[in-house]
């Protein structure tokens, strides 16, 4: 049998430290001077002993990670700070596991003041 480099998917053991990281966000205005206002993420699901947790780096510098609160009631995770100087901009977005339960993440917004 040949091999793809593909892997199979095993729904019944999650990825213990899975995050994704944006591309450069906002790239038509790199010239320009911005402040990130903050990181809000809208989930389906957040089973207990789980989290979505946010970091962000600013002109290619280390990820600085947020402190964030959860509004069960909307389904929200929204991280507000106040960070100026920024030409570009990532966000990485980390998803903590617990046994095989995950967080179900929606939709992410980056919000500039």
């Amino acid at each position: 049998m040949a091999t793809f480099g593909i892997d199979q998917i095993d729904a019944n053991n999650k990825y213990a430290s899975a995050y994704f990281e944006t591309m450069m966000l906002f790239s038509s205005s790199r010239t320009e001077g911005k402040t990130l206002a903050g990181v809000l993420a809208a989930y389906n699901s957040l089973p207990a002993n789980t989290n979505i947790v946010f970091s962000y780096s600013v002109n290619g510098g280390a990820y600085v990670a947020m402190t964030s609160v959860t509004n069960t009631i909307l389904q929200l995770i929204e991280a507000k700070l106040s960070v100026g100087s920024i030409g570009s901009l990532q966000i990485k977005v980390a998803f903590t596991v617990s046994s095989n339960d995950a967080p179900t993440m929606e939709a992410l917004d980056v919000v500039l003041e």
